[in-house]
């Protein structure tokens, strides 16, 4: 049997850390910190670029959009990209949802270990890929040859991790039940989507459901529920003129106010206030 070479060295690209301003990413003047990163809890996250350098990047919380290439995707807690340079990418946070994210830039990697086109994967083990993170980020903002080596074994891990992710195929049965559903609820947000009605369709037991739903999303079958309701109402805020009213119809909501009290939780802003920052945004 042939011994499987042992993978080429990953360098991380020791760069400066953006920051966020007005839910973009700039690089201030004198930073303190380099690759690795996360960006905390940013609303109205947005990003537009031709990448340049190879960037591993994972979603801990929010709601993602990517566009990559001509093909979009969903992302939610675990979610992982591996971008080459020369993508074209463009993403947004969905339903105002606060996006806290890591990515890392690399200078050399194993070409090898990744498949043609767009190499994305979930993050199984969430728990130790987020504690490595930390490390690594805390790591890299000290100084010395002890810091640096500590950080980039860190980083070596998270990619091997992702690697590993990227070659175990999903084959847990009720794991792709619980994918169907999610596209289910995705398509049909107005639907009634109590709990009971989700292990209905799945025949999966109430508490290995929610188990399985944290796993993939990162929150509750209820939350989810939410979060893709305002998402669907952003839309139209953004690109008709609906009133707030029907909006809330249209989305399953019986009680106008109700659907105000969610949408400025999750929002952070009023459906109407939304609506008004939208415009000015475009010109409008």
């Amino acid at each position: 049997m042939a011994m499987k070479k042992d993978p080429a060295p990953v360098e991380i690209a020791w760069q400066h850390t953006p920051m966020a301003k007005g839910g973009k990413p700039f690089f201030p003047e004198n930073p303190v910190v380099a690759s690795p990163f996360w960006l905390h809890q940013v609303r109205g996250w947005q990003w537009e670029t031709k990448v340049v350098t190879p960037t591993l990047q994972y979603l801990r919380e929010g709601h993602i959009r990517y566009e990559i290439d001509g093909r979009e995707f969903e992302v939610f807690k675990g979610g992982s990209f591996f971008f080459r340079p020369g993508q074209s990418v463009k993403g947004r946070d969905v339903g105002g949802i606060p996006v806290t994210m890591l990515g890392t830039h690399f200078t050399r990697y194993p070409l090898e270990d990744l498949p043609r086109g767009i190499a994305n994967t979930t993050i199984r083990q969430t728990e130790l890929f987020e504690s490595l993170a930390d490390h690594a980020v805390a790591w890299r903002q000290m100084r010395g040859a002890i810091p640096k080596r500590q950080c980039e074994a860190a980083i070596r891990m998270l990619y091997a991790i992702f690697i590993g992710n990227l070659e175990v195929p999903v084959v847990d049965p009720d794991e792709r039940k619980i994918h169907d559903l999610l596209e289910s609820i995705r398509m049909k947000p107005a639907a009634h989507w109590p709990v009971e009605r989700m292990c209905e369709e799945t025949r999966i037991g109430r508490t290995r459901l929610t188990r399985l739903f944290h796993e993939l999303t990162g929150v509750t079958p209820n939350r989810f529920v939410i979060q893709v309701r305002v998402a669907k109402a952003t839309q139209l805020l953004r690109m008709t003129d609906m009133p707030v009213a029907e909006i809330a119809n249209e989305l399953g909501y019986s009680d106008v106010y109700f659907f105000h009290r969610q949408f400025s939780k999750f929002a952070g802003s009023s459906p109407s206030r939304y609506r008004r920052q939208g415009s000015s945004r475009s010109g409008g």
